[in-house]
């Protein structure tokens, strides 16, 4: 497959919904491939977008390392080293999954910080609302009140006519991230009533030149712009200057600097 296909297909496909929706009564949890480096506190809990492996954050992982802090990276459904998970496919199955993966950390429950790109960000979004989540890094990605009906048109007009060359030529991929395309109306509607933490310290990195088309960029910054109004003692919004959408490739820089505040105020109250 060409890049550009592939790309067109993967990196807006991260941000076609909204943040969080509450997730159903102990949904199956699907066993996630996962590595966990380093001992200390707090734990940073990698979140990829679609179609990426948690190779994704290497640079990111290895500049915190001298923070002395535990990292938990993790391959999504159907992706690196996870198997093809249970279809069809629901955003609340990849929430209890990731969930499922920190509860067996050999520590127990510790204070986290989520770090999310792209669609990663609903997933981050449904655990949120944990006791033991103390901030959270958007890495680009989406929110509470993105998922628009015409941002769904826009997706699925866009990528199903590639469906088709995709399938020939990384069917793996295909297979893992087709159903979530498909899955936009349905997900749209789980994610609808979603809302995260008041008080909760969010800090939402925004590439200047994000993926997508027109209505998938106004919908995501329109919500990002009402989510920092509603409670701007505890959220910023930060502009990637120069960056794409890959913004953990385009600004690593402004990526650590956010976990590393998020480090230095958890540990100045603790």
């Amino acid at each position: 497959m060409g890049p550009m296909l592939l790309n067109r297909l993967l990196l807006p496909a991260a941000l076609f919904l909204t943040a969080c929706a509450s997730v159903p009564a102990e949904p199956p949890a699907h066993d996630l491939h996962a590595e966990v480096r380093g001992d200390g506190e707090p734990l940073i809990v990698f979140i990829n977008g679609n179609g990426a492996t948690l190779s994704v954050w290497d640079g990111i992982e290895a500049a915190l390392r001298e923070d002395g802090v535990t990292a938990l990276l993790t391959d999504r459904d159907g992706l690196g080293g996870t198997a093809l998970g249970p279809r069809p496919y629901r955003i609340e199955d990849e929430i209890a999954s990731l969930r499922a993966t920190i509860a067996k950390l050999p520590d127990g429950p510790q204070e986290m910080i989520l770090v999310a790109h792209s669609y990663g960000g609903l997933i981050a979004a449904g655990l949120a609302d944990e006791e033991n989540v103390a901030g959270v890094v958007l890495v680009d990605a989406l929110v509470p009140g993105a998922m628009t009906q015409e941002l769904v048109e826009e997706t699925l007009a866009t990528y199903r006519p590639q469906y088709e060359a995709v399938r020939k030529q990384a069917p793996d991929v295909a297979a893992a991230i087709i159903p979530i395309v498909e899955a936009y109306p349905e997900t749209a509607d789980a994610v609808s009533g979603m809302a995260w933490p008041n008080g909760l310290t969010l800090i939402i990195i925004e590439a200047e030149n994000p993926a997508g088309g027109p209505a998938t960029q106004a919908a995501t910054r329109s919500a990002y712009r009402r989510l920092i109004a509603e409670n701007p003692g505890s959220r910023t919004l930060v502009i990637a200057e120069r960056s794409g959408h890959q913004v953990m490739r385009d600004r690593p820089d402004l990526v650590v600097e956010a976990i590393r505040s998020l480090i230095k105020e958890m540990r100045a109250e603790g």
